[in-house]
């Protein structure tokens, strides 16, 4: 009898069991989908900051590249038109009249030489602002032109691997691996006391792997204290959808690594 009680107990109790087994389940599962509402919240405002910060980024780069481009335009065809006109002008003035001009004679070739000097100057800047191998043959002669440049002051040697046989990069990739290695042979040069530069690459299905080092004194200095240079560098690099790595060589120098995404059709 008191068996048939409490075995009637029990199954009068299932229900409620049952639904406070199905609210519990509700609850954890309405839990489970706020934090995955929440999470996809945080990652969708994640990749939409990311996604302005690259849009300023290429929008700032851009707009330097447009001024860089107006000062090498007015450097070649304002300038450098004045000195070569001036230039030309003192030595027809010198030959043509030496007579009249004798008591300045001595200091005609100082005046030519400095007005050489400045001609040159003004396409050197022309160039490094608006490199003409770039945009006439592309990337790979664009970088051998100026390794080669370097290697010819005879301050360093120059060991580099063709590009020619990767796969294309956007314009906008290829100007910005230019500006890297420049800004990094422009450091090796100035302040690493190396005597070896070696630039390597490869590629894979998606990317461009582009890899520089040399021989000198390495960084002094840790990661979170970099300066300007080195975070424009890497600024460029995550514009274009790449990233930009550097550290200490394993025996001496730096080692640094450009990763920038191909222009596959």
């Amino acid at each position: 009898m008191e068996e048939a009680q409490e075995y009637a107990f029990f199954e009068s109790l299932m229900p409620l069991v049952g639904l406070v087994l199905i609210i519990a389940i509700g609850v954890v599962l309405l839990v489970l989908q706020f934090q995955k509402t929440l999470l996809q919240q945080r990652s969708e405002r994640h990749r939409l900051e990311l996604q302005h910060r690259e849009a300023l980024l290429q929008q700032s780069i851009a707009a330097q590249e447009k001024e860089r481009q107006r000062i090498a335009t007015d450097l070649h065809d304002e300038l450098g038109a004045l000195l070569s006109m001036s230039l030309m002008q003192l030595k027809h003035y010198h030959s043509e009249q030496p007579l009249q001009v004798e008591k300045w004679a001595h200091r005609f070739p100082s005046i030519e030489q400095h007005l050489e000097r400045a001609l040159g100057a003004t396409r050197r800047i022309a160039h490094e602002l608006k490199p003409p191998y770039l945009e006439e043959m592309g990337i790979a002669h664009a970088l051998e032109n100026l390794l080669n440049h370097a290697a010819q002051t005879g301050a360093i040697t120059i060991e580099m691997q063709s590009l020619h046989n990767c796969a294309p990069l956007a314009a906008v990739a290829q100007l910005s691996l230019y500006r890297i290695v420049s800004e990094l042979l422009n450091n090796t040069l100035k302040h690493a006391e190396a005597q070896k530069v070696r630039c390597y690459a490869h590629q894979d299905a998606a990317w461009l792997i582009f890899q520089y080092a040399d021989d000198g004194k390495g960084l002094t200095i840790a990661p979170t204290k970099y300066g300007l240079g080195i975070q424009s560098m890497k600024s460029r690099a995550e514009a274009m959808g790449g990233t930009f790595e550097i550290q200490n060589g394993l025996s001496s120098g730096i080692l640094a690594k450009i990763k920038l995404p191909l222009n596959n059709p």
